[in-house]
């Protein structure tokens, strides 16, 4: 699911009655906390993440509502987005979401691991180190696949297989 697919979403209660739409996204550690909405009078009050029991196309159904939320990240798309090394992007447009984690964003026409991305008044894309070609074991065999991206897990691994300063070696031109 997309965030934008939020926007204007139907909020029902658990008596099924309509309380109004969401018009926000509050995001903490990565994760959807809140959900800002509105009723009929455009009065505004708050709904859980955790408290949330389905979302279908167009409408979302939740217990319980708040007044109050503790400090979150208002999510804003339209925001420019920048390479670590200033070139222009194009603007954020979307987040895509997994069990009310941010995943990716959506910046220009491509998409970017939420890891990789500094979120504050614009969108910085940190650039990630791939391997230029193969790393291969010393018996033939192929540890990582030219392309992969160099990550902790990934030097840990090799790491561990005797083989870090081929990785390293592997991901500079």
């Amino acid at each position: 699911m997309k965030i934008s697919n939020y926007f204007g979403m139907a909020a029902i209660s658990q008596n099924k009655r309509k309380r109004g739409y969401v018009y926000a996204v509050h995001v903490l550690n990565g994760k959807i906390k809140y959900l800002s909405c509105a009723d009929e009078k455009e009065n505004s009050f708050y709904i859980n993440a955790e408290n949330v029991i389905f979302i279908d196309d167009k409408t979302l159904f939740f217990t319980g509502e708040e007044r109050k939320i503790e400090k979150c990240k208002k999510i804003k798309l339209g925001k420019p987005s920048y390479s670590e090394n200033g070139k222009f992007l194009g603007y954020l447009t979307d987040y895509e979401v997994s069990k009310n984690k941010l995943t990716h964003a959506y910046c220009g026409n491509r998409k970017y691991a939420v890891e990789d991305i500094i979120d504050g008044d614009v969108i910085i894309v940190k650039s990630r180190l791939k391997l230029k070609s193969d790393v291969i074991a010393k018996n033939g065999e192929i540890i990582f696949k030219r392309g992969e991206t160099l990550s902790k897990n990934l030097l840990n691994s090799a790491k561990l297989q005797g083989e870090y300063i081929q990785t390293n070696l592997k991901s500079i031109n």
